[in-house]
């Protein structure tokens, strides 16, 4: 998870928001869950850790849920969007985000 050797044994009390966001990762990838749900996942993570979190979302065999204004993560890793409005009303469509963004446009 990117931590050097005496970062492990810092206080999450004084680290930073992107190493407690990396520490909450670690921890739940290590309870083995089928299912991944989050907000806002690459918020306060430096390039390094949004590609390592993007590797390690797309290998994961379980379901995602996320929502996410992050363009590439979200491209490459969802296979289904779900877009709902405000209304209660929503669209729900198996395919990748930039192939959703196409439909909405014709």
């Amino acid at each position: 998870m990117l931590f050097s050797k005496e970062d492990v044994f810092k206080k999450l009390s004084v680290l930073s928001g992107g190493e407690r966001v990396r520490t909450l990762i670690a921890k739940m990838m290590l309870e083995e869950s089928n299912t991944f749900i989050i907000d806002e996942p690459t918020n306060h993570l430096d390039m390094e850790s949004i590609q390592s979190l993007n590797k390690g979302l797309i290998n994961f065999n379980g379901v995602i849920l996320f929502s996410s204004t992050d363009h590439e993560l979200v491209q490459s890793t969802a296979n289904r969007v779900i877009e709902i409005f405000e209304d209660g009303t929503y669209i729900d469509q198996p395919m990748t985000y930039d192939e959703y963004l196409e439909t909405k446009e014709k």
